[in-house]
């Protein structure tokens, strides 16, 4: 009778979980300015996530603000951060590669449009009696900073080499040893327990 019973609990504890659906804690906030210190004071205005404020003071675990609309207030000081929060960067970030995706295009056009004005000639121009230069002073540049890369490159690796731990095969050796010692240590205090008699 009581396996029905424990049963018939369990499905109604596990009824709730079963049904639950997902949901999410929404980034959109919105921070309270208080007339003081304490959220019993009389709100002023209300500033959302992403605005950004002035500190003119800071008491208490709390911050004295200015809004964007000029009213002043207290605000609970871990709500304020250093820098924009992450959707705010993203979307000025979006907004900086859309104005440079039409920078770009216009670019584009503008390219097609000289190529289509400057006519082609059936002919190569004539090359000059004169030797041409093995390097422009500009692929010297690039090439030294090129070999430079390489040896930065190469300094990292030989870092990163040096900064790891031994080889696995020393480490596995060493876990063997470690393991060996432990049984012979068992196997040699089993046998002395064995052999000792206890008298009274």
């Amino acid at each position: 009778m009581k396996l029905p019973v424990q049963i018939l609990l369990l499905l109604v504890f596990l009824a709730p979980a079963v049904g639950a659906e997902p949901a999410y804690v929404s980034d959109q906030i919105e921070v309270m300015v208080r007339r003081g210190q304490a959220t019993g004071f009389a709100i002023l205005d209300r500033v959302r996530g992403g605005e950004a404020v002035e500190i003119l003071a800071r008491e208490n675990g709390y911050a004295q603000i200015r809004t964007p609309r000029g009213v002043e207030g207290w605000v609970v000081e871990r709500y304020l951060m250093d820098r924009a929060p992450a959707a705010t960067r993203v979307q000025q970030l979006q907004e900086q590669m859309e104005a440079l995706r039409a920078e770009k295009q216009a670019l584009d056009e503008a390219v097609k449009a000289l190529k289509s004005a400057t006519p082609v000639s059936a002919e190569a121009p004539p090359l000059p009696d004169r030797p041409v230069p093995e390097a422009v002073p500009e692929d010297l540049a690039s090439a030294a900073l090129r070999d430079q890369l390489e040896r930065l490159e190469i300094a990292v690796r030989q870092t990163r080499r040096s900064d790891q731990p031994a080889a696995r095969g020393d480490l596995m050796l060493a876990g063997a040893g470690i393991l060996l010692l432990g049984m012979l240590l068992g196997f040699v205090l089993s046998r002395s327990r064995r052999g000792a008699t206890v008298q009274w």
